[in-house]
């Protein structure tokens, strides 16, 4: 549980039209937690969290947005990097998980920083129909 300051302010945008996607419902959740969580602890005391969902013609997107402080740019190269971490008493594990969880469905996670400036993550997962995905799965299944 990550405390929440009264001072935060949150908003949720979601694109009209935006498409019913495939993807895993519990890896797409443990990664958009890691990243509210992380969004959350770069404003202690106030900032703005900003959740999107949009789409492109092939791809849904969903975005974390914070007014943190930002990335530093010596971290920025490490930060999907397992067990590194920039902050005290973690594990450095919440990225890096993020990163696979988005990957083995066939996505990409990215992000945008200045430092002072805050950060933005971008989830991106492809646009399939349910019969591509369950074809997807089948090719990738071992043979028995």
């Amino acid at each position: 549980m990550v405390p929440v300051s009264p001072n935060l302010q949150i908003k949720i945008n979601v694109a009209e039209g935006v498409p019913i996607f495939f993807a895993d419902p519990m890896m797409l959740k443990r990664s958009l937690t890691n990243l509210i969580q992380n969004a959350i602890q770069a404003m202690p005391n106030c900032g703005k969290l900003t959740v999107r969902a949009s789409y492109t013609t092939d791809t849904a997107e969903i975005s974390v947005e914070d007014t943190g402080a930002g990335i530093p740019e010596e971290v920025k190269e490490k930060l999907f990097t397992p067990l590194f971490t920039a902050k005290a008493k973690r594990q450095g594990l919440g990225l890096a998980v993020v990163k696979r969880l988005i990957e083995v469905q066939g996505g990409t996670v990215s992000f945008e920083s200045q430092q002072g400036n805050g950060a933005k993550f971008i989830i991106k997962i492809p646009l399939r129909t349910q019969k591509e995905t369950h074809v997807h799965i089948m090719i990738s299944a071992p043979p028995t």
